[in-house]
């Protein structure tokens, strides 16, 4: 099974379709101190609001701590872009725990994952889970290699967020 990875506008915009997408407002980014491609990539592509999962993204910026811009939401816990030197990387920061756990190196790289994982969970769900164990584990291996490809920091510590996606789906509970 080979997933599609989207790297152009094009291909984002071909890739979610009619699926509808957050995009932050120009003037409002001009004013925040991020990156010019977290600008670009929030301005031109922006990120997906899929209607059947737990991420849910704003609409408009604002900072949850000095530092951590907030993106959206995964359930209670806040998505941000953390501002770097050159380049802004995402994260997830924890509600109970507390913790922050690193997710991508760039938003772009983020909005590419996204579309990794959709292309997982709509194609786990044509998978009988009775039968075809052995074809939910191939795909789960072609995601993690794909993912790997596309950023392979997002899957250096196990106690990061894409790592932690990827154990829930070898254990079925994604």
């Amino acid at each position: 099974m080979t997933l599609f990875v989207p790297k152009t506008s094009r291909d984002f915009a071909t890739f979610w379709g009619q699926v509808p997408t957050v995009h932050w407002d120009g003037s409002t980014l001009e004013k925040i101190s991020i990156s010019v491609d977290s600008k670009q990539f929030l301005m031109e592509i922006g990120l997906p609001q899929l209607s059947d999962g737990t991420l849910r993204f704003e609409t408009s910026p604002s900072w949850v701590t000095s530092g951590l811009l907030l993106l959206g939401f995964d359930g209670p816990n806040s998505v941000c872009l953390a501002r770097g030197d050159r380049v802004d990387s995402v994260v997830l920061q924890e509600l109970r725990q507390g913790t922050t756990r690193f997710v991508n190196g760039t938003v772009a790289q983020f909005g590419c994952f996204l579309a990794l994982y959709q292309q997982y969970r709509l194609q786990v769900r044509e998978i009988d889970e009775n039968t075809g164990g052995s074809r939910i584990d191939e795909l789960i291996n072609d995601l993690e290699r794909t993912m790997r490809n596309a950023d392979e920091h997002a899957l250096d510590s196990t106690g990061d967020y894409w790592p932690l996606i990827l154990e829930q789906a070898r254990a079925g509970l994604l």
